[in-house]
C-alpha cells in the first residue's frame, strides 16, 4: 500500500496472492479504470478490498465497532445524545480497546506528560479518544486531558452534558495554538482560569465556556510547519502486557 515493494503489485494483480471474500464479488470490469499500465494502482485497489474484507471479519468475530479509520463511527455520529456512547464506555474493554490502551500506556510511560491533547477530526475517532481519556483519568488522575479537532469544532460547540467531562478536563474549539498555549500556562499556574481561550470545562458541576477575547490568535505564517518525523508508519507489534 505504501509502495515499498513495487514488484509485489504484479503478484497481487494475478488474483492468486490475496485471499478474496465478499468485497471481491462486487468487482466490475477494471480494465477501463486501470488499463494495462495501471498495475500499481490496481494492486492497491485489490489490497484495499482485502483489508476491507479483513475488517468485516474482525467486526463479525472480534469487535463489532472495529474499523481501520472509523472505529465505532456509528456511536460518534449519534453524539447529539451522549447516552449510547456513554453506555458503550461502561462496558468491558474489547480486544481492540486493550491493544489501543497498551499502546497508550507505553507512550504515557515513555513521555510522562502533564497534559494530553487529543485531536478528534471525525466521528470515527471519538470513541477511541474517550477510551484514552477514561484510561488516563483512571490511571493518571494528575494528568489533564484536552480534546480539540474538527469533531469538537462542528459537533460540540454547544456541549452541555457534564458526563463528557468524566473523560476530558477541557475541550477547545477552532484554531488550537492560542487555546492550547493558554491552557498549558493555566495548568502550570501561570494564568488564571478566566484567561482561557475558546475552552469548555466543568465548573461547579456545570459545563462552562470561557473565551478571553483579549487573547489574539496566531496567524498561519507564525505557526510553522508540522513535524511528522516521529509519526508511526511501519507495522509493529503492540507492547506486551506487564
Amino acid at each position: 500500500m505504501q509502495g515499498h515493494n513495487p514488484t509485489l503489485a504484479h503478484r497481487i494483480c494475478k488474483r492468486d496472492f490475496l485471499p478474496e471474500a465478499s468485497r471481491f464479488a462486487q468487482l466490475e470490469d477494471l480494465s477501463w479504470a486501470f488499463g494495462s499500465m495501471g498495475t500499481q494502482d490496481k494492486a492497491k485497489h485489490f489490497a484495499t478490498m482485502y483489508l476491507e474484507d479483513l475488517s468485516d471479519l474482525i467486526q463479525e468475530c472480534v469487535d463489532e465497532h472495529f474499523g481501520f479509520s472509523r472505529y465505532a463511527e456509528k456511536l460518534g455520529r449519534s453524539a447529539n445524545s451522549f447516552d449510547e456512547l456513554y453506555e458503550a464506555l461502561q462496558q468491558p474493554l474489547t480486544y481492540v480497546d486493550e491493544i489501543l490502551l497498551q499502546l497508550l500506556e507505553a507512550r504515557m510511560q515513555s513521555i510522562q506528560p502533564g497534559m494530553v491533547a487529543i485531536s478528534v477530526p471525525f466521528p470515527g475517532n471519538l470513541y477511541a479518544s474517550l477510551r484514552c481519556g477514561q484510561y488516563i483519568k483512571q490511571h493518571y488522575p494528575h494528568v489533564k486531558v484536552c480534546m480539540g479537532g474538527g469533531f469538537a469544532n462542528t459537533e460540540l460547540r454547544s456541549v452541555s452534558d457534564p458526563r463528557v467531562f468524566e473523560f476530558y478536563d477541557f475541550i477547545t474549539l477552532d484554531d488550537g495554538e492560542a487555546p492550547i498555549e493558554n491552557l498549558y500556562r493555566h495548568i502550570n499556574g501561570e494564568l488564571p482560569e478566566s484567561d482561557l481561550k475558546r475552552t469548555f470545562l466543568l465548573k461547579d458541576g456545570l459545563v462552562t465556556y470561557i473565551n478571553n477575547a483579549t487573547c489574539k490568535d496566531y496567524k498561519q505564517g507564525q505557526v510553522g510547519t508540522p513535524d511528522y518525523s516521529d509519526f508511526l508508519l511501519t507495522l509493529t507489534s503492540p507492547p506486551s502486557k506487564s
